[in-house]
Order: C-alpha cells, then sequence, then structure tokens
C-alpha cells in the first residue's frame, strides 16, 4: 500500500507541474501548442513510472508486433518516433489508452479478449486517433484539476494493477466526451478500412469484448467504462460495414494465425493473473481458444496454467485432473517449477505423501520465489510427518 500511495503522489505531482509555456513548439512537422510540450514532458515522465513499477511487459517480438500494426493503421505516427512505442501493462483488465505523446498502452487483459489481428487492430486504431485529434491532451489538462482528489481517495479503493491504468489515462477517470469517442470511431474506422482489414472483424472485436465482459465481475471492460455501450458500438461497427460505399477488396485480413506467436507468452501471463482473482470462466475461455493451436501441445506453460485452473477451481476429482495435466507438460519440461508445485499439491490432495513431497521440494529448489514461500514448507513438513507416521 505504501508503494501505491507514492505512486499516487508522485503522479499528482507531475500533472500539477502542467503549466503553461511561454511559446509553442514543434515536434517534427507537428506544432505543439502552449501547454502541449510541458505536457508531453509530464507523459514521458509516466512512461518512465509504468517501467519502474513492473509492470510493463518486456516482451520484444510482442512490442514489434503491435508497433508494426499501429504503423500500418496510422504511417504517420513516426512523426515522432522519440515519443511513439506500445507498452504492454500487466493488467487483466480489458483497456487500452494512448498519451498525449502518442505512447500506446495497451493492457495484457484486453489482449488476451482479441481473436483476430483485425479485431486488435481496430482498438489500436481507435487509441491512436485520439492520440491524431489530441483528445489525450484535452483529458491531460481536465486531470491536473483532479489530480489532488484521486491522491487522497484512490489509496484505498484501487489495487495496483488498476492503479496503473487509472493514472495512466485520464479518460479512465473522467472519460473522453461522446463526441470526442464517436470522433475517434469514425477516424479509426477509416484507417483500419485503409489499412486493409475486414470490415466484419470490427464488429466482432466488440462483441468480443462484450463476450469476455460478461466472464468477468466487472459490469463492463475499463476500456468501454465512459464510452458509449458496448451494444451500441457493435451497431455503429454493423452500419459502417453494411456502407456500400465502402469499397475493399474481397475478404480483408482478418489474421487469426497471426496473433498465435506474438501474443501465446502474453496468454498464459493473462491466464494466470485473471486465476489469482477468481476470473475462472475467462481463464476458461482463453485456455480453450489456445488449446486448439498445435503451439500449446508444444508449450508447458499452457499446460501450468489448465492445472492451476482446475487446482483452483477445487471440483470433484480436481487433484486427479490436475496430475495428469502436469504429468503432460512435464514430459515437455521436467525441471518447470510451476507444474512441480502444482503437481505436488494435487498428490497432497490425494495423500500421495511422498509423491507430493518430492515435487514440491524440487518445486522450492529449482524457484527462487517459491523457496520464500512459507506455505509450501508447511506441505513438505506435513507431508513428512504423514510419512513418518506409517
Amino acid at each position: 500500500m505504501k508503494a501505491v500511495a507514492a505512486i499516487l503522489i508522485l503522479v499528482s505531482l507531475i500533472l500539477s507541474g502542467c503549466q503553461t509555456s511561454t511559446a509553442p513548439r514543434q515536434a517534427g512537422d507537428f506544432m505543439l501548442e502552449a501547454d502541449e510540450a510541458r505536457i508531453w514532458e509530464r507523459a514521458r515522465e509516466i512512461v518512465d513510472l509504468f517501467h519502474r513499477s513492473g509492470h510493463v511487459i518486456a516482451d520484444r517480438q510482442l512490442k514489434d508486433y503491435l508497433e508494426s500494426i499501429c504503423r500500418r493503421l496510422y504511417p504517420e505516427i513516426d512523426r515522432h518516433p522519440s515519443e511513439f512505442e506500445v507498452l504492454v501493462l500487466r493488467d487483466p483488465t480489458v483497456n487500452a489508452f494512448v498519451l498525449p505523446n502518442g505512447v500506446v498502452c495497451v493492457n495484457s487483459g484486453l489482449l488476451a479478449a482479441m481473436e483476430s489481428e483485425a479485431q486488435l487492430a481496430m482498438v489500436l486504431s481507435h487509441e491512436a486517433a485520439h492520440f491524431h485529434l489530441r483528445h489525450a491532451v484535452d483529458g491531460f489538462r481536465h486531470l491536473k484539476a483532479q489530480a489532488a482528489f484521486h491522491t487522497v481517495f484512490g489509496v484505498s479503493t484501487l489495487g495496483y494493477g488498476s492503479l496503473i491504468s487509472m493514472i495512466g489515462y485520464p479518460a479512465a477517470i473522467s472519460g473522453h466526451s461522446k463526441e470526442a469517442e464517436r470522433e475517434a470511431d469514425m477516424l479509426g474506422w477509416q484507417w483500419y478500412i485503409k489499412a486493409g482489414y475486414a470490415k466484419e472483424e470490427a464488429q466482432l472485436a466488440f462483441e468480443q469484448l462484450k463476450r469476455y465482459a460478461g466472464k468477468n465481475p466487472e459490469k463492463e471492460p475499463s476500456f468501454f467504462g465512459s464510452h458509449p455501450r458496448l451494444q451500441d458500438r457493435i451497431e455503429e461497427m454493423s452500419r459502417l460495414a453494411a456502407d456500400s460505399s465502402v469499397s475493399q477488396p474481397k475478404g480483408g485480413i482478418v489474421g487469426v494465425e497471426n496473433l498465435v506467436e506474438p501474443l501465446r507468452g502474453l496468454w498464459i501471463v493473462n491466464a494466470l493473473l485473471d486465476i489469482n482473482l477468481g476470473n475462472y470462466d475467462r481463464v476458461q475461455l482463453l485456455i480453450d481458444r489456445y488449446g486448439e493451436h498445435r503451439l500449446s501441445r508444444k508449450d508447458p506453460d499452457f499446460y501450468y496454467a489448465k492445472a492451476e485452473l482446475n487446482r483452483r477451481r477445487g471440483e470433484d476429482g480436481a487433484a486427479a485432473v490436475v496430475v495428469k495435466i502436469c504429468e503432460e507438460g512435464l514430459t515437455l519440461d521436467p525441471h518447470h517449477p510451476g507444474l512441480l508445485r502444482s503437481i505436488g499439491q494435487a498428490y497432497y490432495q490425494l495423500g500421495e505423501w511422498s509423491l507430493a513431497r518430492e515435487r514440491l521440494v524440487s518445486a522450492v529448489t529449482l524457484d527462487p520465489e517459491y523457496s520464500k514461500n512459507p506455505f509450501l514448507y508447511k506441505y513438505i513438513e506435513k507431508c513428512e510427518e504423514e510419512l513418518n507416521s506409517l
């Protein structure tokens, strides 16, 4: 909690420093307004804060992939090459936002919800449009007045992951106007079509987010907390896709397979985050989807997430199911700490004390984090007590 408080105080100080400068500044051929250059500096400080928080997922392949989609949609974004980048935040909330300097932030939860590159492109196009239209700058100007309020009240009500989203983007607090959202939708749609993505997938992106949200305790994804209702957006995308004046080569880019290699590591990261939050139905959706791909059969982390989902759900017969899943995964990596821990705890539940002890000892030996977990040592001690009593 002290770390959360410190971050909130720092952000309030950063934002309160957005004073009006004396003259506009030039960024490439993009003229900044009088106070905009200072706001960009504050945005850079927030990006640095994200990195230091440990919530940025450092995955070069994924980052390059997302940035290539953004450049395909909006080539002009490279007028600010020192500013534009995509950050992936370790947060299962379905959210995305853009900072005033063109840094696009996407939560792992939103990426996990997408089923095709085209669906993801629609979301990224929308956020890039907010940057182009300077909506994010307007949001930061508004947030300056709100920073002190959230410093006082935000600490006790927000978890660390949600805090990262909140401080990163003013619209997560007060929201863009409906007009601004519709402007971003329309411009984002135009870029999306020009880039060659399939018209029908834009609507499916919002339908998938609605479906994903239904598997989550949140009433609606944070990405749409102040946006027009998801159903309204689905209907708008359906109307745009049906517009006969919009020409597109037959088919258009969908890119279901394009997602798999760049996102498969993130799918596991986000699944484990959701498991810890008890969002089991949402994790099941992700595991079912990833399980359809051949790569899952070669990924021990997939078996680990699948085992943890079954173990944490704790349904009848779950321990035996977990053992079977872990055994499959351990054929791929016999030294996977997560699989060893999961199978050890499953054996413990089954009363297989020798096997449980062996696997749990291996887990705490291999993983520094597990070696600090007192509960695992209690499991091991209990196994030894049971074995000594035989």
